[in-house]
């Protein structure tokens, strides 16, 4: 069975290319993409943002190789709390689906790559309250171009 083999980034998203017997073959690209679907403001306090963000490759990096593989999407919640560091902690997952396709862990994994800030502005009140930050992860055929040997 052929894996699909990284080639480049094509809209802040890994595409790959069908890699046959050593050579490329003319196939229409796929892409990934990454949505955190909370913004600290709404539950810690107006002014309070994602102060650190990971680059799009050490989120992709999690995305569950299994589920590329079968272009599968998903989407999971998760639950934590304010650290006065500025990171969200003590994490549980509240929803994944589809379920046990990796998404949860990758999502786990990819939620302590994050901070909150700024920093002087976090208060006793915040530390400790809980969060629920829902991720969606995709993979779509990029039809806008093709990856050629």
């Amino acid at each position: 069975m052929s894996k699909l083999q990284p080639k480049g980034w094509i809209a802040g998203g890994l595409a790959g290319a069908l890699v046959l017997g050593g050579a490329a073959v003319a196939k229409p690209t796929w892409e990934m993409t990454f949505t955190i679907g909370a913004s600290p403001s709404t539950t810690l306090g107006r002014g309070m943002r994602w102060s650190k963000r990971p680059p799009d490759s050490a989120i992709f990096a999690h995305y569950p190789q299994a589920a590329f593989e079968e272009r599968l999407s998903g989407v999971t919640l998760l639950e934590c709390a304010a650290t006065a560091e500025g990171r969200l902690a003590d994490c549980t997952v509240v929803e994944e689906k589809p379920e046990g396709k990796g998404f949860a862990q990758a999502s786990l994994a990819v939620m302590e790559l994050y901070e909150f800030g700024p920093r002087a502005r976090i208060t006793p009140e915040m530390v400790g309250k809980k969060m629920k930050v829902p991720f969606i992860w995709s993979v779509k055929k990029n039809t806008s171009r093709e990856v050629r040997p």
